[in-house]
């Protein structure tokens, strides 16, 4: 954690970790691990969280109304962590033994959800727009080849499933849910 927020804390590390894994425990805050698949690599070691509840965080955030929620200067992490919380509901009813992570290098490239189970390894970014720029799949592309994937996946607010490029297809929201991975 960096250093001047604890000291604007005035809460030791070890302190804000505990405090945390009590809020885990209650299910409002998720932690995903850090995707390494090489230790010897350089990865950032801090685990990145979200809210559970997307309907309390927009309480929180005194937003009342969708139009406040699309405004909100934190709609794209609104947005990620809802469909992160959506994909794991939705993997964990259909019993699937997974496991989730996200990931940071320390120059960093970022992937918001990696899944790996039994189907392997499938890196997701999440964007709430409904279109992309080729850069802005960069860092995706990067994580497949790197990491022998077979595809990864783009979900975002578009109306249609495409295929972007030879290994990232787009996938809209709605269809994820109606998939039943």
């Amino acid at each position: 954690m960096d250093q001047v927020l604890l000291n604007a804390l005035d809460t030791s590390q070890p302190t804000i970790k505990h405090y945390f894994d009590i809020v885990s425990g209650t299910f409002l805050w998720k932690a995903l691990p850090n995707y390494t698949l090489n230790p010897a690599k350089q990865y950032s070691r801090m685990p990145k969280g979200y809210i559970r509840d997307s309907g309390l965080l927009c309480y929180l955030l005194n937003i009342q109304s969708p139009e406040q929620l699309l405004n909100h200067p934190q709609f794209g992490f609104i947005w990620e962590s809802f469909v992160t919380e959506q994909i794991v509901r939705l993997l964990q009813s259909k019993l699937l033994p997974f496991k989730a992570y996200s990931y940071r290098s320390r120059n960093h490239a970022e992937i918001d959800l990696i899944i790996e189970g039994r189907f392997g390894c499938i890196p997701i970014e999440i964007k709430s727009g409904s279109s992309i720029r080729s850069n802005q799949l960069q860092g995706l592309t990067h994580f497949i080849e790197n990491n022998n994937c077979t595809m990864g996946l783009l979900i975002n607010r578009s109306e249609k499933v495409e295929q972007l490029t030879a290994h990232i297809i787009q996938v809209p929201f709605d269809r994820v849910v109606g998939l039943g991975i």
